[in-house]
């Protein structure tokens, strides 16, 4: 901080030295008349761009002090946008006012987990070394290096009062919504699942647009994975639990996922979802 007010300090002296010599040149120049208009039309705008910087950071503070108090669960003063802006609620389903709040952050606001994702983390750097064909002991020393980085790094402060951790709980156990991003904006809309996948099937029959494939993607990329997950189990790097976790489902969850536009048919095919087992 001492650093920092010196720092300032010595730039406000500077700029003082520099706008007294540019003073004194143009007083020189130019007319008396001219150079008080100047000098008037200069300082006039030096009180303007001060009156908004400092506004700007009183904005700034309120806001801060607003929400340090929201995530302490203190009642204030908000600058933060109204909920009701940013989330619409087209459920049947009444939300809360945590909820709401926690909505309104948007659909890419990032939670700071309970513990560390080692699993990610692992999968993700195995996934590198495969792509970067690495040799032995290359890939071994970049495992030693995320395991020994793994052991040291610590979670920062949670992001989300208990309020909205329990909200957050209850919207993600909830299997009858739908929660997503606006076509648009950075609004979030809230459907009756069924109703959604309703609207989505309805869009999907259109055989005008679209013509279903008779072969379905998700068999490849299922054996894909499994096959990853097996070679991380038998290198001894994720655990019976862990491998279950990552594996998928036996099941398949789509009956068909690619649908090919009709109206252009050099496009690539593309992968969605059509109907639920």
């Amino acid at each position: 901080m001492n650093e920092r007010v010196r720092q300032v300090t010595f730039t406000i002296s500077k700029l003082k030295r520099k706008q007294h010599r540019l003073s004194t040149n143009l007083s020189s120049l130019l007319p008396d008349e001219i150079w008080d208009r100047v000098k008037l039309f200069t300082e006039a705008g030096q009180l303007s761009q001060h009156r908004i910087t400092k506004q700007r950071q009183f904005d700034k503070f309120a806001w801060l002090s607003s929400t340090d108090q929201q995530q302490n669960g203190i009642a204030g003063p908000s600058l933060v946008p109204e909920a009701p802006k940013w989330v619409k609620n087209l459920s049947n389903l009444p939300l809360s006012h945590s909820e709401k709040s926690l909505l309104a952050k948007g659909i890419n606001f990032a939670v700071v987990p309970d513990k560390i994702p080692s699993v990610e983390f692992i999968t993700a750097t195995e996934e590198a070394i495969a792509k970067a064909k690495l040799g032995e002991t290359e890939a071994e020393l970049v495992r030693n290096k995320i395991c020994s980085s793994l052991c040291k790094i610590k979670l920062p402060p949670s992001n989300l009062n208990i309020d909205k951790r329990k909200a957050l709980s209850v919207l993600t156990k909830d299997d009858t919504i739908a929660i997503v991003p606006a076509d648009k904006g950075k609004c979030v809309g809230i459907w009756d699942k069924e109703n959604y996948n309703n609207k989505c099937t309805d869009l999907l029959k259109d055989r005008n647009t679209y013509k279903p494939v008779g072969y379905n993607l998700t068999y490849g990329f299922k054996e894909k994975v499994s096959k990853f997950t097996a070679k991380l189990f038998l290198d001894c790097i994720i655990n019976v639990d862990e491998k279950r976790k990552l594996d998928p489902p036996s099941k398949p969850t789509y009956h068909s996922c690619i649908l090919r536009s009709t109206q252009n048919p050099q496009t690539r095919a593309h992968p969605c979802k059509t109907n639920y087992e």
